[in-house]
């Protein structure tokens, strides 16, 4: 068996893993960092260090692209995605701005870091 990068894009981080060939199509490799789920790349893709922003994003729109080619996505799914994340953080803010049904704050901090968590997606999707 060889090893593969999984990478995290808004995170910009990069696990290295066992490619396994026989893996569910629902279980994914997860980020350490955010706990999403991270895109599977060749051992041969140069990663680029995690300060170079303009190089992640460009590497990023590279995979975009080769999966757009390969699954038939286009702009209507990635806008669907994004609509979906948008409606997401609606949601967990009203919660926050509830002021009659205020959530415990133990509860409220956890809806703050996944409303980071879905805001540094949103921003991928741009």
């Amino acid at each position: 068996m060889s090893n593969t990068n999984y990478v995290c894009f808004p995170c910009r981080t990069a696990v290295r893993r066992t490619k396994s060939y026989m893996r569910k199509s629902d279980e994914q490799v997860r980020c350490p960092s955010c706990g999403g789920g991270c895109t599977e790349l060749s051992y041969k893709v140069p990663l680029p260090p995690k300060r170079k922003e303009r190089a992640w994003a460009e590497l990023w729109q590279q995979v975009r692209e080769e999966q757009r080619l390969q699954n038939g996505w286009d702009a209507e799914v990635l806008a669907w995605r994004k609509h979906g994340l948008e409606h997401e953080i609606a949601a967990l803010q009203a919660k926050l701005d509830d002021g009659k049904n205020p959530p415990h704050p133990q509860y409220a901090r956890e809806l703050r870091r996944e409303l980071k968590k879905l805001e540094a997606c949103l921003a991928w999707y741009g």
